[in-house]
């Protein structure tokens, strides 16, 4: 049975991410791999290089010198305006999945690499996210986005084991370019750089519930592999 070699998971902060990692990760490895079509997975956060860049920060700090990444903000951190760092980790997703994945061909026999992700609008969204992926990545991807509206983050927000500040929720949950980048289609090939990228939206406001996730993903994926399977034909 075929299984993706990369796949990307991004939406907004609240929309599900976390569930869907950990309803694939309780699953027996014959479901995820015939009903998911996603391998033994490892999974890529960009958060975990952002919140290095955080405690990076308290070094320089104690040293004398100014934070270069991030201020604190009531007892964690803000990340600051630019969207410079932001591209660094799209950057870190590259340098580690050549490094230790692409360097390895025969991994992709058993293993999908998953890359999870939020991005706003105002840091250039999804669409720059992609293009700033290797070329050798991106032509082995396919996105599964979760859509949860802001309004819908901004309730989820609080009962997350880590509320994001609201800057931040805005800056990753508030205006996004998800719907202009897939010119409202709920699945079909995104454009980027030359390359035809399968994906497939899934809707999760309502909130799934959680006997109810195997059936709410299996069908998506089901249909992200149909496209994935053809998109050099497409």
């Amino acid at each position: 049975m075929p299984i993706f070699e990369h796949l990307i998971l991004n939406g907004r902060p609240g929309s599900g991410k976390t569930d869907f990692i950990n309803f694939v990760r309780s699953s027996s490895f014959e479901q995820r791999r015939e009903r998911l079509h996603i391998g033994n997975f490892i999974e890529l956060d960009d958060f975990e290089w952002l919140w290095e860049k955080f405690l990076e920060d308290d070094v320089w700090e104690s040293v004398g010198h100014r934070r270069l990444y991030s201020e604190k903000y009531d007892g964690g951190y803000l990340e600051n305006d630019s969207p410079a760092l932001l591209e660094f980790l799209i950057g870190k997703f590259n340098q580690v999945i050549r490094r230790d994945y692409l360097s390895q061909p025969a991994i992709y026999d058993d293993y999908t690499i998953m890359l999870e992700y939020a991005r706003g609008k105002a840091d250039g969204g999804y669409r720059r996210c992609f293009e700033l992926l290797d070329l050798e990545i991106l032509q082995r991807c396919a996105v599964l986005h979760l859509w949860i509206s802001f309004d819908e983050a901004q309730r989820k927000n609080p009962l997350r084991a880590h509320p994001l500040p609201p800057q931040s929720l805005t800056r990753f949950g508030g205006e996004h370019d998800w719907d202009e980048l897939t010119l409202g289609r709920d699945s079909g090939y995104l454009e980027i750089r030359g390359v035809k990228v399968p994906f497939v939206t899934v809707m999760n406001e309502p909130e799934p519930a959680p006997n109810s996730l195997a059936a709410h993903y299996e069908s998506a994926l089901q249909r992200l592999m149909q496209l994935y399977q053809s998109r050099q034909d497409a």
